[in-house]
């Protein structure tokens, strides 16, 4: 009988997960391992906890849900795989519906390519000598049975950038590398939001975004596009240093722009859809009427299901557009070819267009 595992309830999956990995590993091939009531009772955790770990392991490649009949064990190293590094916690809410959509359209997509997937998190550990997903990584790369790499999410530590710099020739696609994952420039996407705004007779426009004083990313790109259309720019509007996954820091960004003065913004770009919820609800509790006194545009996500309680105009990625154009890249990198720069834009959906979308005009899914 298996004994019985003692876990921290604080990072309580992955601990399974990477329990149930060391128990794969070295097993034999095909052998179907316990059922998952057989391992929540062994192990002393629930069912739902066993399941998320053995769909974890799944996509992973090292096992394989055969319906009506259990899971096995597949080959636990021999074969060559694209792997995923994601830079991130599984659990973590920085993680998303946009990145987790990424990794299942690359475990799909190159699986209907006859390519095995794995996914390595690379997370932070207390003793960074002991990382499973680091170590198990650079005996894959050692043995040679990494294809490819795609790095989903960062930063990564020295650790995982000096394994990286090691790989040599490996195709390597995202992060600080030539080709990136997100072949997108959103100050075309601002450019257009502004000059619809600017069409409507909307001129103060403020932005909440993510992106820290002087990083390059969207307070530049908005400046930028803002500056072409001689539209001013008011410092105080352009809220980008709280980080979207801090609770309520959408909802204290949208309050911090609305009392910077007595001007007010008659639109407001909300740069990550992390913050929309918080935002629209510090909007209806000042009691703001959107659209009337200040219409809202969101960069979002394509099937994530968010809500917008009022007209919301929706500057829309499709995460499987950009798997399917990083596949693009990775095949020709794995046939000796030079990739031509691919290229993915967001969709925009005007609020009358999105609504559209939903039976009721007020209820506006993605």
């Amino acid at each position: 009988m298996t004994p019985r595992k003692h876990f921290s309830r604080r990072t309580l999956t992955d601990q399974v997960v990477e329990e149930l990995r060391k128990f794969v590993v070295g097993r034999a091939v095909g052998e179907r391992i316990a059922s998952e009531r057989e391992l929540s009772e062994q192990w002393g955790v629930s069912t739902r906890t066993i399941r998320e770990a053995v769909g974890a392991l799944v996509h992973e490649g090292l096992l394989d849900r055969r319906h009506g009949s259990g899971t096995y064990i597949v080959d636990s190293g021999g074969n060559r795989h694209i792997a995923l590094i994601v830079g991130s916690n599984r659990t973590h809410p920085e993680l998303g519906f946009y990145v987790s959509e990424l990794i299942d359209q690359f475990h799909a997509l190159f699986g209907a390519a006859g390519r095995l997937v794995r996914t390595y998190w690379a997370t932070e550990h207390e003793d960074l000598q002991a990382d499973p997903a680091h170590e198990e990584l650079a005996a894959n790369l050692k043995a040679g049975r990494v294809q490819a790499v795609i790095l989903i999410k960062g930063p990564l530590d020295d650790r995982w950038r000096g394994l990286l710099r090691e790989a040599g020739t490996i195709p390597q696609m995202g992060g600080h590398t030539k080709y990136s994952l997100f072949p997108y420039d959103r100050s075309v996407e601002f450019r257009e939001i502004l000059a619809f705004f600017q069409e409507r007779g909307r001129r103060r426009v403020a932005l909440l975004s993510h992106f820290a004083d002087g990083e390059v990313g969207a307070p530049a790109e908005f400046r930028a596009a803002a500056s072409a259309l001689a539209l001013p720019i008011r410092e105080a509007w352009l809220q980008s240093s709280a980080h979207p996954t801090i609770p309520g820091a959408g909802y204290e960004g949208f309050k911090d722009i609305w009392r910077a003065g007595s001007e007010k913004p008659d639109a407001l770009i909300i740069a990550d859809d992390h913050f929309y919820s918080d935002a629209a609800t510090a909007i209806l509790e000042m009691g703001i009427r959107a659209p009337t006194q200040c219409e809202v545009a969101v960069f979002s996500v394509r099937g994530s299901g968010m809500f917008f309680p009022f007209p919301t105009h929706r500057m829309e990625i499709d995460p499987a557009k950009v798997a399917l154009a990083a596949q693009d890249t990775i095949e020709q990198l794995l046939a000796g070819k030079t990739p031509h720069p691919a290229s993915v834009g967001f969709d925009w959906k005007p609020a009358a267009d999105a609504a559209a979308d939903s039976p009721r005009a007020t209820l506006q899914p993605a």
